[in-house]
């Protein structure tokens, strides 16, 4: 699903939203000149060190990544980045464009979401799948929207 199939998903379920085009991102500091930079977020592709279970964790873009406490909070074993290869083969997404529209790739829903509760009630800004375009729209809206699709997500609370 490529970002004009990700627009038009919005579209379709009356979501409203708004789209920045920009050149490529690949670091967190390129959000900072983004239009709305605290509604920015990170995503990360995690997966056990042991296992076979994947996860993605969309975080605020200043936050750092807590392991221990996404450890508990997914009840899994020690975790890591998984990589590029994995991104590509498991979401469709090449390296810098990891993004909640990506589970919608993930036919096998495989991989497991956490948002943070940061965002709740509150504007979020994502890749629509290309790391050439932002777009923002409500968390909750996102959230309803993928959990609806089959998207195995939950709002990291603690």
């Amino acid at each position: 699903m490529m970002m004009e199939s990700v627009l038009s998903l919005l579209r379709q379920s009356s979501i409203p939203y708004e789209l920045a085009t920009h050149p490529a991102l690949f670091h967190m500091e390129e959000g900072q000149s983004l239009p709305h930079p605290e509604a920015v977020a990170k995503n990360l592709f995690l997966k056990e060190r042991k296992g076979e279970r994947y996860f993605l964790v969309t975080l605020p873009r200043t936050e750092k990544a807590n392991f221990q406490h996404l450890r508990n909070f997914f009840q899994s074993g020690s975790l890591t980045m998984a990589s590029p290869d994995e991104l590509q083969q498991i979401l469709g997404l090449g390296l810098g464009t990891a993004t909640p529209f990506g589970l919608l790739r993930d036919q096998e829903h495989r991989v497991e979401w956490g948002l943070a509760r940061n965002f709740r009630g509150n504007l979020i800004g994502v890749h629509p799948n290309v790391n050439t375009a932002t777009v923002y729209l409500l968390a909750d809206q996102l959230f309803l929207l993928l959990t609806k699709l089959g998207c195995r997500g939950r709002w990291m609370e603690e």
